[in-house]
Parts: C-alpha cells; sequence; structure tokens
C-alpha cells in the first residue's frame, strides 16, 4: 500500500508542479531529474575481475581486451577451423 500511495502522491506533485506556469514549471520541476550531460569527470574505471578491484588503466585494458584475444588466438593454426563446402 505504501507505494501505491507515493506514487499516487508523486503524481499529483508532478502534475501540479508542471501544469503551473506552462511549459516553465515544467521544466523547473524535471530538470533535476535529468543528468548534467557534461562530460564524465570520473575517467577511472573500476572492473570487478575474479573478486578483485582493478582500476589500473593497463590492467583494465587488458580485462576488456582478453576475450577478444582468446578468440583470435587459434585463428591460423592448422585443425583448429575447418571450413564447410
Amino acid at each position: 500500500m505504501g507505494g501505491r500511495l507515493r506514487k499516487t502522491n508523486v503524481t499529483k506533485y508532478m502534475r501540479q508542479r508542471c501544469t503551473k506556469n506552462g511549459s516553465n514549471g515544467f521544466w523547473k520541476t524535471v530538470k533535476p531529474l535529468f543528468s548534467d550531460k557534461g562530460p564524465c569527470h570520473n575517467e577511472t574505471i573500476t572492473l570487478i575481475e575474479t573478486e578483485k578491484l582493478v582500476s589500473e588503466a593497463m590492467s583494465v585494458v587488458d580485462v576488456l581486451n582478453e576475450p577478444y584475444v582468446s578468440l583470435t588466438k587459434g585463428v591460423g593454426k592448422p585443425g583448429r577451423l575447418t571450413c564447410a563446402r
């Protein structure tokens, strides 16, 4: 019941705020809900790899590159790939 009451109140609040002062009231109400669309200020990428946090740049690159490297390991070796004719 609490979820339904909250949803009803949020809907009521949004209707009141968004219809007041035309589009200006609408944008003043919804603008805080949007991201700033600016550049990302956090340039560090952190991954969880085998229960460890990886944030060093070269380690992150290795983790993200591994599927592509392992996919192509057998290319060019005899007996690894077959061509259906």
